[in-house]
């Protein structure tokens, strides 16, 4: 007999229960989601409020202050992506020349 469901597994089963039940069994991506979650909401708080910080509370010019911040917000992951890409290289060259008991 043929699935014609085409999202049916065995048994009646969705596809996609069995999908997001291999997913949540893998800490790796638990703890990448995780992560991810807690960095974009505290990057959308910073864009949310740092213009806003600058204008009222350091009275700086809106135009200056969003050129600032866009001008930060642009250029800052680049060095960011670099420094940690050197960071984990050290971390990793480091760990395999510890000897192993």
């Amino acid at each position: 007999m043929s699935n014609s469901g085409g999202d049916q597994g065995e048994g009646g089963e969705h596809l996609s229960f069995k999908t997001l039940k291999v997913l949540f069994s893998n800490r790796v991506y638990i703890y990448t989601m995780l992560t991810l979650s807690a960095i974009f909401f505290s990057s959308v708080g910073l864009q949310f409020w740092t213009t806003t910080y600058l204008i009222k509370v350091l009275n700086i010019d809106p135009v200056t202050a969003q050129l600032t911040f866009g001008l930060c917000a642009i250029t800052a992951p680049i060095p960011g992506g670099l420094t940690g890409g050197l960071v984990s290289d050290f971390y990793v060259s480091t760990l395999q020349t510890l000897p192993t008991f």
